[in-house]
């Protein structure tokens, strides 16, 4: 079974979205998001991609390197677009500003992904956060068991002592 998310990034006029479906929880997700796509240029180009089926540490295979849908070099996200030949999924919201309250996670995901986990990057601070529209799970609410859904949380919150 799939763990559906949005990844989405901000300027804080407007937002652009996109579905994730592989492993959208914090422990994969998150961890690489935060670790690997962790500045303006990165985030634009994972979102450049559209749809994703799986997140992994690079965002495209070496020259030369082998890479598909159903065979994936290793460690290499796969785009329904770019790698399966899909029409470009890419959700566009002009006139949202993200407010970090349960409206707007509810909305991302019920437009984008239908999933539980909302990551977004907010290209201003250049900071990934992440809220849940159901509730965390409850390995990623042990340490942290004041976390509630339909609000943003830094994700520094789970990779960092704050």
């Amino acid at each position: 079974m799939s763990t559906n998310a949005t990844i989405a990034i901000t300027d804080g006029k407007s937002c652009k979205a996109v579905y994730l479906h592989w492993d959208g929880y914090i422990a994969w997700a998150g961890a690489v998001l935060y670790d690997d796509y962790n500045t303006r240029e990165k985030a634009e180009a994972l979102i450049a991609l559209g749809s994703i089926s799986s997140l992994s540490e690079r965002i495209a295979p070496e020259p030369g390197e082998e890479h598909s849908f159903d065979n994936p070099a290793e460690n290499v996200t796969v785009a329904y677009c770019r790698d399966r030949g899909e029409k470009m999924e890419l959700h566009v919201f002009g006139d949202l500003s993200p407010s970090g309250d349960k409206a707007f996670i509810e909305h991302l995901s019920s437009q984008v992904s239908g999933g539980n986990y909302v990551y977004l990057f907010d290209t201003r601070t250049e900071q990934w956060s992440v809220g849940a529209v159901h509730g965390f799970l409850k390995s990623e609410k042990d340490d942290f068991p004041e976390v509630e859904p339909g609000v943003f949380y830094p994700l520094k919150k789970w990779f960092e002592e704050v």
